[in-house]
């Protein structure tokens, strides 16, 4: 299946993003146990009526999420245009990635890297399971 884009890309900004992939400062580090250790596959609601962002850990030039999704998709209009690259590891699940000239279909271990400001949205992800994405954010050549 070929999408084609019908508005150009806005360049991210979280905060106006749609509620669905804006991320909730109030969960960092809600899943360690205070010395830096946790488990990313712990504390996933079951029923998940937006896609999940949790921070793992942010500095001055890196930030790690985890992010669960459950048959969310970007807005149909949306397309991340990103200030940093971003490295994501689908941990578990399956998801499908759309870029301005391409699709990527991904599943549990695979990985991808997405320089900054390459136009990208989620297409797709599995309806019937959870899809479990490791991203991290940084800055860089």
């Amino acid at each position: 299946m070929t999408h084609q884009m019908t508005e150009p890309a806005a360049e991210f900004h979280e905060s106006h993003a749609p509620s669905s992939i804006r991320s909730d400062s109030n969960t960092f580090d809600r899943h360690s146990s205070g010395d830096g250790t946790g488990n990313v596959f712990q504390g996933v609601p079951e029923h998940l009526p937006d896609e999940l962002m949790t921070s793992l850990l942010t500095g001055q030039h890196i930030r790690v999420e985890r992010i669960v999704s459950q048959g969310h998709t970007s807005p149909a209009d949306f397309w991340y245009d990103q200030n940093q690259h971003e490295w994501v590891l689908l941990l578990h699940g399956a998801a499908r990635l759309q870029f301005e000239d391409r699709h990527l279909e991904m599943k549990s271990g695979d990985f991808v890297h997405i320089p900054a400001h390459q136009k990208h949205r989620v297409d797709w992800t599995s309806p019937t399971e959870q899809t479990i994405w490791l991203a991290v954010f940084y800055d860089g050549p």
